[in-house]
């Protein structure tokens, strides 16, 4: 009997380190694999392309719109086809045909051409509306627009239209508001030229007939003649 529980014992003993072995090797694999999914990720680079914009590949969105030429006064535009062309003496005014018929303040995009040796800022500051403009320390330089006591003060910018320098402004009041570009041009030195597009009107959203990018194309698209 003796003899047998001395094998009994000896199986068990194996058993057991087996055991040991065993688990110690999973603790191992367990902890490794811990290790390498929670481990910090290195950054690694692959290649990318770069897409660089290219507007020559863009399609011209003002292909197919109308084009408004006036040559006494030196300048030529396009306009949307579904817009209507108002001209008049010194200037032409471009509308919706959502607004044929349409007699109160309402959305248009218009140029305005006056005769005036003033430079385009020189005109903003004596303006009766727009004006007088005021001088920041920065050199920036601002006009106040608003209504009913309500005033903002607009940040005048220098642009390029059709190849010449520019100032552009915003600027609103009781019967609405707009951007407002002011140029002159080398061929017609004492001619001035106000780009405005005016937005009022309580029937829809001024934004859905003059949208600030369609009048974006349409300053693209300003030339000035010889």
């Amino acid at each position: 009997m003796e003899n047998e529980k001395n094998g009994w014992n000896k199986i068990n003993w194996k058993n057991i380190l087996i055991g040991v072995l065993i688990g110690a090797v999973l603790i191992i694999i367990v902890v490794i694999a811990f290790w390498y999914f929670t481990r910090p990720k290195g950054t690694t680079t692959s290649p990318t392309t770069t897409k660089t914009a290219t507007p020559s590949a863009k399609n011209d969105e003002t292909t197919g719109w109308k084009t408004y030429q006036d040559k006494d006064c030196g300048f030529q535009v396009k306009y949307p086809t579904d817009f209507n062309e108002y001209a008049s003496e010194g200037g032409v005014t471009f509308e919706s045909k959502k607004w044929e018929g349409y007699e109160g303040h309402h959305s248009y995009i218009s140029v305005a051409v006056e005769e005036t040796n003033l430079s385009a800022l020189e005109w903003l500051d004596r303006h009766k509306i727009y004006g007088p403009i005021v001088r920041e320390p920065d050199g920036k330089v601002y006009v106040y627009s608003g209504a009913g006591g309500e005033r903002t003060k607009e940040l005048v910018e220098n642009i390029t239209i059709g190849g010449e320098q520019a100032i552009k402004f915003y600027w609103w009041g009781v019967s609405g508001g707009g951007d407002n570009i002011v140029v002159k041009s080398k061929n017609k030195p004492s001619l001035l030229y106000h780009i405005h597009r005016h937005l009022a009107g309580p029937l829809e959203n001024p934004e859905e007939t003059v949208p600030k990018e369609l009048f974006n194309q349409m300053l693209s698209t300003f030339q000035f003649l010889d």
